[in-house]
C-alpha cells in the first residue's frame, strides 16, 4: 500500500503536470483526492443548474464514492493507491524512500509552479458534449433568465404568443426551470400562469419545485407546492 508521503507527492505531481489529460480523467483524479482526504461523498448538496463544473466533479465523486469499494478507511487507502495510479500514467515515477513534500518541491523540475492539490481539475463542460455555446434557444429561455416579468408578460402577448412554454433548451432545461433556479419569482409566476407545466423535469428528473428546494428559495416552495 502507498504511504501518506508518496500520495503527498503524488498530489504534488499531478497538481504541477502539464500533461493533457480528458475530463473524465480529471473528474476522476479528482474524486479520488476527495475520497482519499475528505470523505466517500459530498455532504453538501448538488450545485445548481448553472455551475456546470461543479455539478460535474458533485456528480463524479457522488457516484464513485457510492461504490462499496471506497468505504471506510480501507476506501480511502484504495483511493490514495488509485490516485497514485494515475499519476504514474502521467509519468509519475514511485519511490522507495520516504521522500517528502517539501523535497520535491525544492526540485528544478517542479519548484517553479506551487499548485493547489485540487487544481488539477479544470471540467470544460462543452469540452464533453456537442452544444455550440451557452446561449439558449429561444428569447423566452433569455427572459426567464433576465428575471423581468414584465418582459416576459410582453412578449407572451405579442411575437411570443405561441412560444412552447415547455421548450427544453441544449441542456434539458425548460424557461420555469432556469427562472425557478435564479430565484424569479414573479418571472415564474407569469409562466404559470400562461401554462408553464410545474410538474416537468429537467435532464436530471428535478421538477421546479425540486430545483426550488436544491436553492432554498422560500417564497418559489411555497408557490410551486400549491
Amino acid at each position: 500500500m502507498s504511504s501518506d508521503a508518496e500520495f503527498e507527492r503524488a498530489v504534488f505531481y499531478i497538481s504541477s503536470s502539464s500533461v493533457s489529460s480528458s475530463s473524465e480523467t480529471k473528474l476522476r483524479i479528482y474524486s479520488l483526492y476527495k475520497i482519499a482526504t475528505t470523505s466517500s461523498r459530498p455532504s453538501t448538496s448538488r450545485p445548481g443548474i448553472f455551475d456546470f463544473q461543479g455539478r460535474a466533479k458533485w456528480d463524479s465523486w457522488t457516484a464513485m464514492g457510492s461504490k462499496s469499494e471506497y468505504d471506510g478507511e480501507e476506501g480511502r487507502s484504495r483511493a490514495r493507491e488509485e490516485y497514485i495510479g494515475e499519476a504514474v500514467k502521467m509519468g509519475f515515477k514511485r519511490k522507495t524512500g520516504e521522500e517528502t513534500i517539501e523535497e520535491v518541491q525544492s526540485t528544478p523540475s517542479t519548484s517553479k509552479r506551487q499548485v493547489e492539490p485540487e487544481a488539477m481539475v479544470r471540467v470544460s463542460r462543452m469540452a464533453d458534449e456537442e452544444v455550440d455555446d451557452d446561449v439558449p434557444p429561444s428569447k423566452l429561455h433569455d427572459l426567464a433568465i433576465d428575471g423581468s416579468a414584465e418582459a416576459l408578460e410582453a412578449f407572451l402577448k405579442g411575437e411570443g404568443k405561441d412560444s412552447n412554454l415547455n421548450e427544453l433548451d441544449a441542456y434539458g432545461f425548460a424557461p420555469i426551470h432556469l427562472a425557478t433556479d435564479r430565484g424569479h419569482t414573479e418571472v415564474v409566476k407569469t409562466l404559470l400562469l400562461h401554462g408553464a407545466d410545474k410538474q416537468l423535469k429537467d435532464e436530471d428528473g428535478n421538477t421546479p419545485l425540486q430545483l426550488a428546494e436544491l436553492a432554498e428559495h422560500e417564497d418559489l416552495i411555497a408557490l410551486l407546492k400549491v
